[in-house]
């Protein structure tokens, strides 16, 4: 492998890792959107396709700014 395939494969591998650092960063708000619409957890859990769980451990944390 030439070191442009190398870096190339470094540069698609920083992309995918930061639009999935966005979409987790969009559930994240959209989870705290909802919390603050007064839905419950499983409404959330249901919108966003994830656990309950996951939710809570959300609404733990600090609402982002």
């Amino acid at each position: 492998m030439t070191m442009t395939g190398f870096s190339d494969i470094l540069v698609r591998r920083g992309r995918e890792e930061g639009r999935e650092e966005g979409r987790e960063e969009t559930t994240v708000k959209f989870i705290w959107s909802l919390h603050e619409m007064k839905c419950t957890d499983e409404m959330i859990s249901e919108a966003v396709k994830r656990p309950v769980d996951y939710v809570q451990d959300i609404l733990k944390k600090d609402a982002p700014q």
